[in-house]
């Protein structure tokens, strides 16, 4: 039934024409209520609306009879096409419904975060953008609705266009953000987020060729930020991260211009926090400008800190729960550019206050205050100590190490701990830390805590000695260093989820207990011989994968080395064995 044209002219004619076009209420929808128009249209909330369902009806029809349907609909199309050609001003809305059947009847795969991955092949997208969506571009009077459609149809079929023409489409877009409708200025800002990301990766877009629009571009997207209704523009605010993150070390010049006018903004929204998504892209922003001008400038870290401090002492003042998680991870962020011992009165006088029980207590704030203890470890680690101060800091990873959800970061501020402090200034405490462990590990361990635990013997291993570790481990229980090695650290090491650092630090502390110390050697040990060969090889096979698909690593001839280790770390095994 469907293969015959006529039948399906029909269907096009009085079924799906007509549910796509653009009616009085969409129109309505677009002007009054922008953000609900953006949702159903771009954000694929729409599935149960006509124009959803007339686009279904067009992809299952195309599905099983791809070139009928496109050589009819194509005849409606341009039909379509040429109503709107007689009268532009009034006849808008048969673009509007053409570009929309083009987009249908077009896309055949399609990703968020790639844009269209597969296109009917009797169609060409880019004949059409040159044709119809570049002149939209151009006219100065179009309507916002198909200013909109260009737009929407830009991000869709990004991958698809020629390099020139993709470049080109920048500029265009960037225009856009000046737009008072905010559906077109929160398009473009989408637009231009996708076509950097796609830019980026495909070779298409890169800092060469975005360079000479960054400060029209951030001039565009700042502005948009102040139009009626878009003070909290969540797609606005990621392309001003994107931008950001996008330009690295070009960002530098506008850099103190963009960290005034995000903390003028982020003071704004502390008042009434309503919008988690624009929060998020808003303290990325900053963690990236942060990131940036620390890296090419330390000296710029005091006027970071002269601009950032006054609104983040509001807010942990304040106790603005939605904000404080973001505050803590960027004084992390922060503290880490400072040279050790640290010297900042304003760091150093807020330690104090940041050990307070209750400020633990919310789960969100957890990973930030946890990172930021670290960072204090390593940066003033001396002052913690000289101040009395380390038994704070390990009554808070007490508080962690109970919990499953955050046993984790109760692991990072120990290996901080070991790591930064010398031995002589914890040594008393660690009995009781390998004791709280221990409990922990019979009581109610995870596989998280077991790797967490595994990561922390190594850290030690490594800094101190393996005959130190199990002089510490059997101080607790006679014997129990040989336990623990053949139960846990040998028999349950994995690296699922593990960092590049995490997994060198297990295969060279278990490497260590192996070969350098006199642990294996002992009478008895020929169990625990067996066990470190079965898991030896698959460590090392794991790790120098890992270090040859690391793009920090990535060097054949450090590679070749590890893997030559490798080989003669199993011959030894099993020579010994």
């Amino acid at each position: 039934v469907f293969k015959d044209a006529s039948a399906l002219g029909s269907i096009c004619e009085k079924v799906i024409i007509p549910n796509i076009r653009f009616r009085d209420e969409d129109e309505e929808l677009f002007e009054d209520n922008p953000f609900e128009y953006i949702r159903r249209d771009i954000e694929g909330s729409d599935a149960e609306t006509r124009r959803r369902a007339a686009t279904e009806l067009v992809r299952g029809l195309r599905k099983y009879y791809e070139k009928e349907v496109t050589e009819l609909f194509s005849s409606y199309i341009n039909g379509m096409l040429n109503e709107y050609a007689k009268n532009p001003g009034q006849n808008w809305k048969a673009k509007n419904a053409a570009i929309f059947l083009v987009v249908a009847l077009t896309v055949k795969a399609h990703t968020v975060a790639a844009g269209t991955t597969a296109t009917n092949e009797f169609v060409n997208i880019t004949d059409f953008f040159t044709a119809h969506i570049v002149p939209i571009f151009a006219d100065g009077n179009a309507p916002d609705p198909l200013r909109a459609d260009a737009l929407k149809f830009l991000a869709t079929f990004r991958n698809q266009l020629p390099d020139e023409m993709f470049r080109e489409s920048v500029r265009h877009v960037i225009s856009f953000l000046a737009c008072d409708a905010v559906v077109v200025h929160t398009y473009a800002a989408h637009t231009l987020e996708r076509l950097l990301v796609t830019g980026r990766k495909t070779g298409k877009y890169t800092l060469a060729h975005f360079s000479p629009h960054v400060e029209s571009a951030l001039t565009g997207l700042f502005g948009a930020l102040g139009k009626k209704d878009s003070h909290e523009n969540e797609y606005v605010m990621k392309a001003i991260m994107r931008v950001i993150s996008i330009t690295q070390e070009q960002i530098v010049p506008y850099a103190e211009i963009c960290i005034q006018k995000l903390t003028e903004i982020m003071a704004e929204a502390a008042k009434n926090p309503g919008k988690p998504g624009f929060n998020h892209f808003m303290f990325e922003a900053l963690a990236v400008l942060i990131r940036t001008l620390c890296k090419v400038d330390k000296a710029a870290l005091h006027k970071l800190e002269g601009l950032l401090f006054p609104p983040f002492q509001s807010i942990l003042t304040e106790d603005i729960v939605e904000f404080s998680s973001y505050v803590f991870q960027l004084l992390a962020l922060l503290l880490q550019s400072h040279d050790k011992p640290l010297q900042s009165q304003a760091f150093l006088g807020m330690l104090g206050p940041l050990l307070t029980p209750a400020l633990w207590e919310r789960p969100g704030n957890v990973p930030g205050l946890a990172r930021l203890i670290s960072e204090y470890v390593e940066k003033a680690g001396d002052t913690i100590v000289s101040q009395g101060k380390l038994e704070g800091v390990l009554g808070i990873f007490q508080k962690l190490n109970a919990s499953k959800a955050n046993d984790h970061e109760g692991i990072r501020i120990l290996n901080a701990i070991v790591r930064h402090l010398p031995l002589a200034a914890y040594e008393s405490y660690l009995q009781q830390i390998f004791m709280l462990l221990f409990a922990r590990l019979q009581g109610s361990k995870t596989n998280k805590f077991v790797r967490g635990f595994i990561e922390f013997l190594s850290v030690f291993t490594i800094v101190h000695s393996v005959e130190k570790l199990m002089e510490k481990v059997n101080g607790v229980q006679a014997g129990l260093f040989n336990n623990i090695l053949s139960h846990v650290w040998f028999s349950e090491s994995t690296f699922d989820g593990a960092s590049f650092n995490d997994r060198a630090s297990v295969v060279l502390a278990a490497s260590r207990v192996a070969f350098e110390s006199s642990v294996l050697t002992q009478a008895g040990t020929q169990a625990l011989w067996c066990v470190y060969a079965t898991v030896a090889s698959p460590w090392l096979s794991a790790f120098v994968y890992t270090l040859w698909n690391s793009l920090s690593y990535h060097d054949e001839t450090w590679c070749a080395i590890m893997l030559a280790v490798h080989m003669m770390n199993c011959a030894c095994i099993w020579s010994c064995v």
